[in-house]
């Protein structure tokens, strides 16, 4: 007899209070100008273009490291064990992917002494005989191989 009393009560405490509130100044329209002059303050500036070398390298390059690509981001970020192997599974192919480019631009340099003099014969050179492809970047970042010191770099796509 007691059981249907409690359920009763328990639901009229849980249904009280669950209407929307009201909040004052929502039923006010805006004009024209009004909202205009709102999206304007919204709105936010243009970033300017990086400055571009000769090379294609602009200036918010940094050099490509095992922490560049996009695999292995979301492991490192979950943290945890599971988070911590995986990251660190992805992080030595990455160093690996490094590594052998390092030897092949040695070797390109012991070969032809020199080193690669543009980004296309980077790719072919030094990219094709290793057998990886670069690494998949995060959204927004691209590859490119800078020929004043003969580094693989990450920069904004522009």
């Amino acid at each position: 007899m007691k059981m249907p009393f409690v359920f009763t009560l328990v639901g009229l405490f849980l249904s009280v209070g669950c209407e929307a509130p009201e909040l004052p100044g929502a039923d006010v329209e805006l004009t024209a100008e009004e909202k205009a002059e709102v999206q304007e303050q919204v709105k936010e500036p243009e970033p300017e273009p990086l400055a571009v070398d000769e090379n294609g390298v602009n200036e918010g390059a940094s050099e490509f490291t095992s922490k560049s690509p996009q695999q292995g981001r979301k492991s490192r970020e979950a943290g945890g064990y599971l988070g911590t192997v995986s990251a660190t599974y992805f992080e030595t192919k990455h160093k690996l992917f490094n590594i052998q480019v390092q030897n092949q631009m040695r070797t390109f340099n012991a070969i032809h002494d020199r080193y690669p003099k543009d980004h296309e014969e980077f790719l072919k050179e030094i990219i094709k005989p290793i057998g990886m492809p670069i690494p998949e970047l995060p959204e927004g970042q691209e590859a490119i191989y800078d020929p004043s010191d003969h580094t693989l770099k990450v920069q904004p796509i522009q």
